[in-house]
């Protein structure tokens, strides 16, 4: 396929007709699996996609036709290029009305671009197709949990596990809209079920994630229970920043059995490095120091959040004020009598908002 893979760099417009020159012999069996998305070859998309478009032009029937453009559809949304995206999908779904594959993938293009009306026609379309089947309702649930209408997602979560029982994705999101609607106990039994598969959840879902979601719950009820959640979710992923925060939060503030500042304190400083801009882990942070006993340093953390962040130093200002560390103080500026409010506060073992 190398003189096609040239054809294909080097001439982006008209590359069917290109092929058409009697010197090139085309393998097309070789070229089905170089526009098969799922085919493991690892091209990058654009050179997918093309391909497809080949393979589309010289196809003999409708049906591998229908094929290619679901295949370029793919690569074009892999791409984030969601409007030609759903022109293939759309040229399948012409060329094959009962494209199962089309209706879904075209769905799911529309929905990243906005047209959430178009996703769910399109998601129910390919329920009336073949019933049997838990992708549609599986992402028709993602968007009604996402338009917070919880019950309406939960039955359609319900109606993808029916189909495909134990799939760690399918459940896992059940499991989430049950965390939202309160349901932990059913929430945690959901995240249970995909922890007990092992590595094979991994296939279909990160377990950093179900993990993480398992510390969410357990932290309410169970803190010894949530800090593991949460310390196997950074094993799983050491980036996951919100299970640092948690962490730190817990480490610091927990009960007894989870306490340990040092950790805590090591938490918060990789939540601070990987996201430098979220003030709640600033400020989680500067609580942190202030507990180990290090006020010069929780002063100057408190700080920077006010310095970094125009909005925050009239809150600042006002909390001070409730505590009575700062008398008729300024409403937005940030003088000499405000800083030495802020130092007594956290010298004294004050939380400026709590």
């Amino acid at each position: 396929m190398n003189a096609l893979k040239a054809m294909v760099f080097g001439a982006a417009a008209g590359l069917a007709s290109a092929l058409s020159a009697p010197a090139i012999a085309i393998d097309m069996a070789e070229l089905r699996t170089d526009c098969d998305s799922e085919s493991g070859r690892g091209h990058e998309w654009e050179l997918q996609a093309a391909y497809c478009v080949i393979y589309a032009d010289l196809a003999a029937d409708d049906e591998e036709k229908a094929f290619a453009w679901l295949h370029s559809g793919n690569a074009l949304e892999e791409l984030e290029r969601y409007g030609p995206a759903i022109a293939d999908y759309s040229r399948a779904i012409e060329l094959k009305p009962d494209y199962y594959g089309a209706w879904l993938n075209r769905g799911l293009a529309k929905r990243r671009s906005y047209d959430i009306e178009g996703a769910l026609a399109d998601y129910e379309k390919a329920m009336e197709i073949d019933p049997t089947r838990p992708d549609a309702y599986n992402n028709r649930g993602s968007i009604r949990m996402a338009m917070e209408d919880h019950a309406a997602a939960l039955a359609d979560f319900e109606r993808a596990v029916e189909r495909a029982p134990g799939r760690p994705d399918l459940v896992f999101n059940r499991g989430f809209v049950r965390q939202l609607m309160g349901d932990s106990e059913r929430a945690l039994s959901d995240y249970d079920l995909i922890v007990a598969q092992g590595a094979e959840a991994e296939e279909w879902i990160n377990l950093s994630m179900v993990q993480y979601r398992r510390g969410e719950v357990l932290k309410q009820a169970d803190e010894p229970a949530a800090v593991r959640a949460f310390e196997t979710a950074l094993a799983h992923n050491p980036e996951l920043s919100a299970s640092h925060y948690y962490l730190a939060e817990l480490r610091g503030f927990g009960e007894p059995e989870v306490r340990d500042l040092g950790k805590a304190l090591d938490h918060a400083d990789a939540f601070v490095r990987m996201r430098p801009d979220n003030v709640q882990g600033l400020y989680l942070r500067a609580l942190l120091l202030a507990e180990s006993g290090d006020a010069e340093a929780s002063i100057a953390a408190h700080r920077t959040i006010i310095d970094t962040y125009a909005g925050y130093a009239p809150a600042y200002l006002k909390a001070l004020e409730g505590k009575g560390y700062l008398d008729n103080g300024p409403e937005y500026d940030w003088t000499a009598a405000a800083q030495q409010a802020l130092e007594n506060c956290v010298r004294e073992g004050c939380e400026p908002f709590e």
